[in-house]
């Protein structure tokens, strides 16, 4: 076992895979109100996104709130916030997770062209605060400190 890895799991992290894209993007599986799906991990993203025809797909309602979004390639997008979802990447979990809806066609057509799945969304620096995240690149592995819930 990694030094980090043993240090990780004795401070009580769960480990991801992450898939390594020939992008140079990593991917990994979450789901959104028991809903799985594959999301790119963007460190540069504020906010975590799915797209806005996802949003009966990921049971996600959103509120009337209209916000304006800048992304690659786009920095002028119109989004809506949702409030309060169920978020779980592995073992991590959380009730109170806040997402952006937001038009992500132009990300997955630039994914097509690198002949890459397109993506259910883009989880940001809003996930990896949340979760106490750990990003081991080298092995392609993300730590995300569990939460422990009282019943």
């Amino acid at each position: 076992m990694s030094a980090l890895k043993g240090f990780l799991k004795d401070k009580g992290y769960c480990k991801i895979k992450l898939e390594k894209l020939t992008s140079n993007h990593r991917r990994f599986e979450a789901s959104i109100n028991g809903v799985t799906g594959s999301f790119i991990l963007d460190t540069g993203a504020s906010s975590s996104c799915i797209d806005f025809k996802d949003l009966d797909r990921f049971e996600v309602e959103v509120n009337d709130l209209s916000i304006r979004a800048a992304g690659a390639g786009d920095s002028n997008m119109q989004g809506s916030v949702s409030f309060g979802n169920k978020l779980k990447v592995g073992a991590w979990k959380t009730k109170e997770f806040n997402l952006v809806a937001i038009d992500l066609s132009h990300v997955n057509k630039a994914l097509s062209q690198e002949g890459i799945k397109p993506t259910d969304g883009v989880m940001g620096a809003d996930f990896l605060e949340q979760s106490g995240a750990i990003i081991d690149f080298e092995k392609n592995k993300l730590y995300l400190k569990r939460k422990i819930f009282k019943k």
